[in-house]
């Protein structure tokens, strides 16, 4: 005689509510083996796997009156199919939930950098690895604004919108300066590093880095990063980076670095 579990233990067993439970009987989703004169529902092992069943076609985003219909007439080649579709699915929710995970880590690790620093001194600081951005369009400005930045941001989403990437939850400004010119973009950090001609890789290595507290700063700090760089006979890149920490911060405050070559 197979044992048989009341709805509480059933619902235990298969690690969902007991309301869930009797919501699928209710519906007719998934009906008790027994049910006593007092109303007692109860349940064996089998039923089991067709709420196994149910949970996964729901997390494939078929709907309640779907998974039942299927049930009612299962087959084989369409069960594959589902299976196959649940990877996908799976995999696309790992991929993302790896994502904020890294976007998590670099957050802590950014505020850690700024936290560290002691207010207008610049250092130098070592990143361990390549980093993963989409770069937006680098546009040529005369002069660091808050409008210049409010712009520069306005068309990174653009450029995520137009890429289908809406994961971003890391974004770096970076100013380039070449033969007495200023140019101005943003960048968005990527999972990993994929076929895209946008694509930019931002290399590990060390960096010059100094906090600033507002951005009527960086005039000041690009000249001290200069000086730093000349007294020590470093040779730095041309492209600088601006990263802001997250905004629960009140001011606008955050740290620049530059790549030492």
């Amino acid at each position: 005689m197979k044992k048989l579990f009341t709805t509480g233990e059933f619902a235990k067993l298969c690690n969902v509510s007991k309301d869930t439970i009797l919501y699928y009987d209710k519906i007719g989703l998934l009906k008790p083996d027994e049910i006593l004169d007092n109303g007692y529902r109860y349940y064996n092992l089998d039923k089991y796997w067709n709420v196994m069943m149910i949970k996964m076609l729901g997390e494939s985003e078929m709907t309640l009156k779907e998974i039942g219909s299927y049930l009612d007439n299962m087959d084989n080649c369409e069960f594959c199919r589902l299976l196959e579709e649940h990877s996908r699915l799976l995999n696309e929710q790992k991929n993302n939930l790896d994502f904020r995970i890294k976007c998590n880590e670099i957050m802590v690790q950014q505020t850690q950098n700024f936290l560290g620093l002691e207010e207008g001194r610049v250092v130098i600081s070592r990143q361990d690895k390549d980093e993963y951005y989409l770069q937006g369009e680098i546009v040529e400005v005369s002069e660091i604004t808050p409008e210049v930045i409010t712009n520069s941001y306005r068309m990174q989403r653009a450029l995520l919108e137009k890429e289908n990437y809406y994961n971003s939850l890391i974004d770096i400004e970076y100013m380039v300066f070449d033969e007495n010119k200023l140019y101005s973009g943003f960048l968005s950090m990527v999972i990993d590093e994929y076929d895209n001609d946008n694509l930019y890789i931002k290399p590990k290595g060390d960096y010059l880095r100094i906090s600033f507290m507002n951005l009527d700063e960086h005039d000041n700090n690009y000249k001290k990063i200069r000086d730093f760089a000349k007294e020590h006979n470093l040779v730095l890149d041309k492209s600088y980076y601006h990263v802001f920490l997250p905004s629960h911060f009140t001011e606008i405050c955050g740290y620049t670095e530059v790549k030492i070559l």
